[in-house]
């Protein structure tokens, strides 16, 4: 803007100072998503799977637990045949610093919680040995009544 009127001057400051106040506002929602969603972008995960009859409530996005602590969250729900079986595949997502504790010795439940009953998959370690599973391994389950 190389014009000497006062006015045409004023609105495009007042133009840029807008356009940099909403991208800011912009800015500050994405990263409250990003921290809301309690999960670390910057990690890497292992992805594990479970193969159900009934997921019973859980969905997208709900935790997986190991021991009481949140490891991980569930990131897929679809519909597969397995074993001449149709029922639903869980595919979750577990922090790569927590991978270790996914051994040949784990179970999966999914469980409800709090007073909403809120589902999560809990994973149990059954044997103090046992060795590390590779990523997309299916995981034991125990359905719960």
């Amino acid at each position: 803007m190389a014009s000497d009127n006062p006015a045409s001057q004023l609105r495009w400051n007042n133009l840029r100072t807008g356009l940099l106040f909403v991208a800011g506002i912009a800015l500050v929602g994405v990263l409250a998503l990003i921290i809301g969603r309690n999960s670390s972008t910057l990690t890497s995960k292992v992805k594990y799977k479970l193969f159900v009859s009934d997921i019973g409530g859980l969905e997208e996005n709900n935790l997986v637990s190991v021991a009481g602590k949140k490891v991980g969250n569930v990131t897929l729900l679809s519909f597969k045949t397995r074993n001449d079986t149709i029922g639903v595949e869980i595919d979750m997502e577990v922090s790569d610093e927590f991978a270790y504790l996914i051994t040949d010795s784990v179970v999966a439940t999914i469980k409800g919680q709090g007073i909403l009953g809120d589902k999560f998959v809990a994973i149990t370690n059954t044997s103090p040995k046992g060795k590390k599973l590779p990523e997309g391994a299916y995981l034991p389950v125990i359905v719960e009544e």
